[in-house]
């Protein structure tokens, strides 16, 4: 091969920063995340932190579960569908939904060691996580091209567990829409099944797709031609049985 003859290798599509992760990823079986961006201009954090009642649709139906561990309370949850109002229905579909997303389970063994990934949760709406989000798709996506099997689900599982603990902010949606461009860009149509990254954002989509209908960028995404609007609503009908 010409890369062992010129003892070097060219990776075009990998950028710097990605390729430094898996350097990391290669010899302490692990990666840094990027911090998230905070503009110096912070006055919409005092508005949401004094305003504790706009918490993102997720997070607030996490609060909702959490908060309910007396088995009576809980039972209330399982009372017939007919005795309950329209708007009572669709928040226990919401939260079935969002319930079953945070109980996904990945394999901990990823290569030589067994990692547990604890993600920090923003707490106020100028936290841009793009770059936070970006940074496990690219690595995803890097992973899966060279066939690096322990990485692609290592990296998919710290995007999972950031989409847990990540407060959906009315101003944070477009931080969610770019990682479902990104992946849909990027990742290849397979026949037989779909993709895991994609099946992913299109699970954690449906959980919250009352806050991203509001996004013209979201639109966008469902109407034009391409695999999204499919994973999507293959998710969305789960909701109604």
């Amino acid at each position: 091969m010409s890369e062992a003859k010129e003892q070097c290798a060219i990776l075009e599509e990998a950028d710097e920063h990605t390729f430094i992760r898996f350097s990391q990823y290669a010899y302490t079986s692990d990666y840094e995340t990027p911090e998230p961006q905070i503009p110096l201009d912070s006055s919409s954090t005092a508005i949401h932190e004094s305003n504790p009642a706009e918490l993102p649709l997720a997070n607030s139906m996490l609060t909702e579960s959490e908060s309910q561990p007396d088995p009576s309370v809980a039972n209330l949850w399982a009372a017939p569908i007919e005795k309950k109002k329209k708007g009572q229905i669709l928040d226990s579909k919401r939260l079935q939904s969002w319930n079953k997303f945070k109980s996904k389970s990945y394999g901990r063994s990823f290569g030589s060691s067994q990692q547990i990934h604890f993600a920090r949760k923003n707490r106020t709406s100028s936290e841009d996580y793009t770059e936070v989000f970006l940074c496990h798709a690219r690595l995803y996506v890097f992973a899966d091209k060279y066939h690096i099997g322990a990485l692609k689900l290592f990296a998919l599982y710290k995007l999972y567990c950031t989409l847990v603990e990540f407060n959906l902010y009315d101003e944070r949606t477009e931080d969610v829409i770019s990682l479902i461009g990104y992946a849909c860009s990027n990742t290849a149509d397979i026949p037989e099944r779909i993709d895991e990254l994609r099946d992913l954002l299109a699970q954690y989509s449906a959980c919250v797709v009352e806050k991203l209908a509001g996004s013209a960028n979201f639109s966008l995404l469902v109407e034009e031609p391409g695999p999204f609007a499919k994973d999507l609503f293959r998710q969305l009908f789960k909701r109604l049985d």
